[in-house]
């Protein structure tokens, strides 16, 4: 599941994603886009009016109506802003605890390990054979240091 070999997986193409899309500044140009054409068809419609006369209304009623569906443009862009990023948040922390779960799982060591019955080494999935801190440290987040048992050291080191 994690990484996939060969292409994107979902969490590259979302961290790949910008961070906050235009959505306040893409309402901004819905509203001016309504307002205009708001206008162009009034003055389409009402052959008397102008369409600088439609573009900047005199009347209060209409330039009331006009104003709120403005406003409420930008403050549907606002909770959609809001929500994107409360969804992205949540998402990115699900990808993270499955990347660290899925790193758990692959440094734990499972099923049939082959060691040589002469030297001790153990055979990798590569069919290389490996000392055994070699092949634990790489299978584990094990770390290993040397010292010499009780045993070795009689039989090694002078008196």
């Amino acid at each position: 599941m994690w990484p996939h070999k060969g292409g994107k997986t979902f969490a590259d193409a979302v961290s790949n994603t910008p961070i906050t899309p235009p959505f306040f500044l893409t309402s901004i140009a819905l509203v001016v886009g309504y307002w205009i054409a708001e206008a162009c068809i009034d003055s389409l419609l009402i052959d008397d009016v102008s369409f600088v006369t439609q573009l900047f209304p005199v009347d209060r009623h209409e330039l009331l109506s006009r104003t709120l569906v403005c406003a409420s443009l930008v403050a549907l862009s606002v909770y959609a802003r809001r929500n994107w990023r409360r969804t992205r948040s949540i998402l990115m922390q699900k990808l993270d605890s499955e990347r660290l779960l899925e790193l758990r799982q692959s440094k734990s060591l499972s099923g049939y390990i082959v060691v040589c019955a002469w030297c001790k080494k153990i055979r990798n999935r590569d069919g290389a054979w490996l000392a055994p801190h070699e092949f634990l440290a790489a299978h584990s987040e094990a770390k290993f240091t040397h010292s010499i048992c009780a045993e070795c050291e009689e039989k090694y080191t002078p008196q």
